[in-house]
């Protein structure tokens, strides 16, 4: 039987405490202004190649052993943290992009305004200045593995980026930010909605407590 003080202390580190955040010099653009981004320590974000049982998949002899679930992104993905203690195991110490199973693996990074999480998916989004057609622009060019037109728009494309996502995608669309023959580049992001208000007599208006 566990004694009562190492109970007290898995008890502790299963609650829920915000990760660490890391400046690695991390940004994007976004109206022609660096955003910039710091790196939330140890969490990944990591797309399974199906349907996920996340609690086996983490679970000890799992193909994701020595993580943990933060937060599930849906059916296939979901954000997830490396757990406190020492890797028993080999798999549990193997790289996560390594892992059977694993489609994608990238950082998650932190929204500076709300604190959400911000991931940089595989793909950029760019606009093309008038007269260049998206075939003159995407041929040849290895960085790109595919792109399609962004609906509704005709000078408007999403590229998948060949190297990957994560920082792969953001030093593309930083690349691309200084390409003549565009109007503007963007990295493709998943940006957590989170609701907030400046208002500092928010907790006082009782009328608004349902909302």
């Amino acid at each position: 039987m566990k004694s009562p003080s190492l109970r007290a202390v898995e008890r502790l580190e299963s609650r829920l405490v915000p990760a660490a955040l890391i400046d690695r010099g991390d940004f994007y653009r976004a109206g022609g202004a660096a955003v910039p981004l710091a790196e939330r320590a140890g969490q990944v974000a990591v797309q399974w190649s199906g349907p996920a049982d996340w609690a086996s998949l983490t679970s000890a002899g799992g193909m994701l052993a020595g993580l943990r679930v933060v937060q599930e992104l849906g059916d296939d993905a979901a954000i997830l943290e490396f757990a406190p203690g020492p890797r028993l195991d080999a798999r549990e110490a193997a790289p996560v992009m390594g892992r059977a199973g694993v489609l994608t693996a990238a950082p998650v990074f932190a929204n500076p305004a709300t604190g959400g999480y911000v991931i940089a998916l595989d793909e950029v989004v760019i606009r093309l200045k008038p007269g260049l057609d998206a075939e003159s622009f995407f041929a040849g060019d290895s960085r790109f593995s595919s792109h399609r037109p962004l609906a509704g728009t005709p000078d408007q494309f999403y590229a998948t980026v060949a190297a990957g996502n994560g920082r792969a995608t953001l030093a593309l669309a930083e690349d691309l930010s200084h390409d003549a023959r565009l109007i503007w580049a963007s990295p493709a992001l998943a940006i957590e909605s989170v609701r907030y208000t400046n208002d500092p007599n928010f907790a006082n208006q009782w009328h608004l407590n349902n909302t």
